[in-house]
């Protein structure tokens, strides 16, 4: 495959910069245009307030079976056979398997009742979208390759998160986007072990100036949460907004953000061409690429329409589903509405489950049109390369600082 060539390298952060692109599209900015949506496509009607409706007796039954795995899970608000059921998935998050797989093997230790018993589809119409075999790739006709290609550089610009120092990560998606002809911008991560890198991060626009990281992470050290360090998390979450604010100050249509830890399929282009003409309903603002656990409502083969899960209380914003932020399609003329709502709820000091990124956008998909590819589909856009999770990594390390609780900032983070 022949390589595009031009790649600028003029900073640390903007490093594999597209060159300059001729003017955007003037039907970019038509929420209704056909190379933006499928524009015949329904808006789904949603039930928000869908859950597991269980007999009591099943409730006793779960909670018995899965405090003996799961103490830290304090009762209230818990359904304890949805919580028997997403472990299975959290367990296989690599493995491709459908919901009813899960609550096949769930069923088959006793942490959630068999399908013939109490069959739930985490997602509704879930014949449509959740089978493994949605994820295998097409026939593309040269014309549509073609368009694809033209498509994809006229409107969309990519760009990859990626720890500063990090290189052999870096040099891992730079070879694979290369081989795939996708050219794309280096934007570092953040780091809030360094010193005064928080306050770097709220003069950048990338964290609010009135964020209180030492009162987050209080509460997320108090029984009812038992979560243990944040900081990592906080600084995924940091990034991200980051490669958003230059997405928005780019201004191509579409952005794609990756993650270093991604490894897009060979025709991947051409999937994402075909996703958004063919399935994306027009309201859509946000779409994950792989959405594990995912929690919703099936639209399309290959889509779900996100949202909230109702099985989980408020105070743990709904978590538990539609992980993984490994690769997210924004309509970036959408992305300052998205960010109002989204930023305050990642940076809740009382809601510290919300700090993950893609667990706060689930919890708000009533309010933000957040479409997302079942993982469950093999191979589905993207696959997750073997390396482990910088996020994770930092959480951990933490685990062992001292959290005692001062008025002062003890953490030490700027």
């Amino acid at each position: 495959m022949t390589l595009l060539v031009g790649w600028l390298f003029h900073s640390q952060d903007r490093q594999m910069t597209q060159p300059p692109q001729s003017a955007h599209p003037r039907e970019s900015n038509d929420l209704r245009h056909p190379e933006m949506c499928n524009i015949t496509a329904p808006l789904p009607m949603m039930d928000w307030d869908r859950k597991w409706r269980l007999e009591e007796k099943w409730h006793q039954a779960c909670r018995k079976e899965n405090q003996k795995h799961f103490w830290w899970q304090w009762p209230e608000g818990r359904n304890y056979c949805w919580t028997g059921l997403k472990a299975k998935c959290h367990a296989h998050l690599k493995a491709h398997k459908s919901w009813a797989q899960l609550q096949d093997m769930a069923a088959e230790t006793g942490s959630a009742p068999s399908r013939a018993e109490s069959s739930f589809s985490p997602l509704d119409k879930s014949e449509l979208c959740d089978r493994p075999s949605h994820g295998n790739s097409r026939k593309y006709l040269a014309h549509e390759w073609a368009s694809a290609r033209e498509w994809f550089r006229t409107r969309v610009r990519v760009y990859v998160l990626n720890m500063p120092g990090d290189t052999e990560r870096w040099d891992m998606i730079s070879q694979r986007l290369r081989a795939l002809d996708i050219q794309a911008s280096r934007v570092l991560g953040v780091d809030l072990r360094k010193p005064n890198a928080l306050q770097t991060a709220k003069l950048a626009g990338w964290v609010p100036l009135s964020y209180n990281f030492t009162i987050a992470q209080h509460t997320a050290l108090s029984k009812k949460q038992s979560m243990g360090s944040i900081l990592g998390t906080l600084g995924c979450a940091s990034a991200h907004f980051k490669a958003q604010k230059q997405a928005v100050e780019d201004g191509m249509p579409l952005s794609l953000v990756l993650e270093d830890d991604s490894f897009p399929v060979e025709d991947f282009i051409e999937r994402l061409w075909s996703l958004v003409r063919e399935e994306l309903p027009c309201d859509w603002q946000v779409a994950s690429l792989m959405s594990r656990c995912p929690y919703g409502k099936c639209v399309s083969p290959h889509l779900s329409r996100v949202q909230p899960d109702a099985n989980e209380p408020a105070w743990r914003c709904h978590q538990g589903v539609n992980w993984g932020f490994q690769g997210v399609l924004y309509r970036t003329s959408s992305l300052p509405q998205v960010q109002k709502l989204w930023r305050s709820q990642v940076f809740n000091e009382d809601r510290p489950h919300c700090a993950d990124l893609d667990v706060a956008l689930a919890s708000i998909s009533d309010r933000v049109s957040y479409y997302a590819v079942p993982s469950g589909q093999d191979p589905g856009f993207l696959k997750e390369t073997n390396h482990r999770s910088a996020r994770y990594s930092i959480n951990v390390a933490w685990r062992g600082k001292s959290y005692k609780s001062t008025t002062s900032n003890p953490y030490n983070i700027g």
